[in-house]
């Protein structure tokens, strides 16, 4: 092995879960259980397509998309992709229970007013245990929909 190959290799297994950098670790809620309090489609939101189709709902502080893990998981980050493309922004906020009962708010974005971008807004959190995961959208000042393409969840 030469030495820029086992450099790399270091950097790889080492240094790269330590960047924060959540597209190269595993999505959980890829294809998981989802559902939703109201709207449509919210099987769009763990599809794997980032600029795909999309999970529509009004906005509220009520209204919520839920992914459950399947069982309990340590939790460690998101990336969450509204509509973008518009000059629009989202408020949300993310809350993770072990047993769907408790919950734990882990994100705030209620103030949040950075406009929707195709690289999506990505959250590290202090690693939690979760099974469900719900996403809250609290507004967007083009219409009174919540319109989230892709919800990634991160951890082991």
């Amino acid at each position: 092995m030469g030495k820029y190959s086992f450099f790399a290799l270091l950097f790889t297994a080492l240094l790269l879960p330590w960047t924060g950098r959540t597209e190269e670790r595993e999505n959980l809620a890829l294809h998981a259980m989802v559902f939703c309090q109201n709207g449509d489609n919210p099987e769009a939101a763990v599809n794997g397509r980032r600029d795909g189709s999309f999970w529509g709902a009004r906005w509220s502080e009520n209204n919520w998309l839920e992914v459950d893990l399947g069982t309990v998981r340590t939790v460690d980050g998101f990336r969450i992709f509204f509509w973008w493309g518009d000059n629009r922004y989202y408020s949300y906020f993310v809350r993770v229970s072990e047993d769907g009962k408790q919950w734990r708010e882990v994100v705030d974005e209620r103030k949040n007013r950075t406009v929707s971008r195709k690289e999506g807004f990505p959250h590290e959190i202090a690693p939690c245990k979760a099974r469900y995961v719900r996403l809250y959208v609290t507004y967007n000042p083009n219409n009174a929909a919540s319109h989230v393409r892709e919800l990634e969840i991160y951890g082991k």
